[in-house]
């Protein structure tokens, strides 16, 4: 009876949601108007009132206002955006149970879908359908597996996409779960998660990965066993990227570093052309609030920072940044603080989803959780 409780609660509910918002292959070409409002509406019945957290939540009100603001939204666009701010102040206890059947969906997604892949790369069929892309950025359709899709130019075996429709969004939402639970491997779910992390081939999750099992071994007081292990990992891991031939063409030669660009050969979130166009706008009203939607368009094909600084403009991402370091400031320790704003950075400049919802989600959460090794352990247990 707990356990048909907890599946029905609101905390389930608003895990589906939040999964929804990372724009699975379920919700592509649908309006997201009233999962969007049905999730503000649950965020404020669960704020936790309290004087330590309105500075802070006004804070980021204030800051998540530049966006629709700068951009000209009616009231209905203003209020998508600006009510997200509730999102790291609801109660602890609705975010742990929500965080925890949130990864729980992730999980059983991704293992479905890894297994789906699988059976693909042996030559096993399976029934699928056609669907069109996510947006108009893309020019192929997708073949859709039960929790799977593959882009239509790939071969069977490409990289694994799960639910989403690049790679890179599998590799950026495995490394974040990871750290929120302190990359421990000894849990089934984290192998699953680390496993579709290594097949998206994703350059952001293999670096990003190596750098935290780095950090977790000299920042830690683990025991011998567990620093050899972590030891032989990286030593393994090395070796792998550049002799193992799949791993060498989509990492190895993607993390050699070209002296023409000044970047990694792979680092392809922006272009000259876009490197050029910053440079020149610099110092104007576009660098620091943003550009027309007109060039914002232009660039679309770019991901990373660059266009984000085009998007939201670099006044809103410098807020945004004080704004997670005040907040992660406040709730962790200095060495989790410091292990978080490197995710933080790291990620936004690989995908960055300032005003997603997802991703304040998953920040919110790292913050809280990250370095505490919360995990899916009794999950459909009542909750104290």
């Amino acid at each position: 009876m707990n356990k048909i409780k907890t599946l029905l609660s609101i905390e389930t509910l608003a895990a589906v949601l939040f999964f929804l918002m990372l724009q699975p292959v379920f919700v592509w070409r649908v309006n997201m108007f009233f999962i969007t409002y049905l999730l503000v509406f649950i965020l404020i019945l669960n704020y936790d009132i309290s004087r330590k957290n309105n500075i802070l939540f006004f804070f980021l009100l204030l800051i998540l206002s530049i966006v629709p603001i700068h951009g000209g939204r009616n009231i209905f666009g203003l209020l998508s955006v600006i009510l997200f701010a509730f999102i790291p102040f609801v109660k602890v206890n609705f975010l742990n149970k929500t965080y925890r059947v949130f990864k729980l969906i992730f999980v059983i997604i991704t293992a479905i879908s890894l297994f789906i892949w699988i059976g693909l790369f042996l030559g096993i069929s399976f029934p699928s359908t056609v669907v069109p892309p996510l947006n108009d950025l893309k020019t192929y359709n997708y073949l859709s597996y039960t929790f799977l899709v593959v882009p239509a130019h790939f071969s069977s075996f490409g990289r694994f996409c799960c639910v989403f429709d690049e790679p890179g969004a599998v590799g950026t939402y495995s490394l974040i779960l990871l750290y929120i639970s302190n990359f421990d491997f000894k849990r089934i779910d984290n192998i699953i998660i680390l496993i579709a992390g290594l097949f998206s081939l994703s350059l952001f999750f293999y670096i990003a990965l190596f750098i935290f099992l780095c950090c977790n071994l000299f920042l830690t007081s683990n025991s011998f066993k567990a620093r050899f292990i972590t030891i032989l990992s990286i030593v393994i891991f090395s070796i792998s990227i550049f002799n193992i031939p799949i791993l060498k063409e989509a990492i190895g030669v993607r993390i050699e570093y070209d002296s023409s660009t000044g970047k990694l050969v792979g680092d392809n979130r922006s272009g000259k052309e876009l490197d050029d166009y910053i440079e020149s706008i610099k110092g104007t009203n576009k660098f620091y609030w943003g550009d027309s939607d007109e060039i914002i368009e232009y660039f679309a094909g770019h991901a990373g920072l660059q266009t984000a600084i085009l998007k939201y403009g670099i006044i809103f991402i410098f807020l945004y940044f004080i704004f997670f370091l005040c907040f992660a400031y406040s709730k962790t320790t200095k060495r989790n603080l410091f292990l978080f704003m490197i995710l933080l950075l790291a990620t936004l400049y690989q995908r960055p989803g300032f005003v997603n919802p997802g991703y304040l989600f998953l920040f919110t959460n790292a913050v809280m959780w990250g370095g505490n090794n919360v995990d899916s352990k009794n999950l459909l247990l009542t909750y104290r």
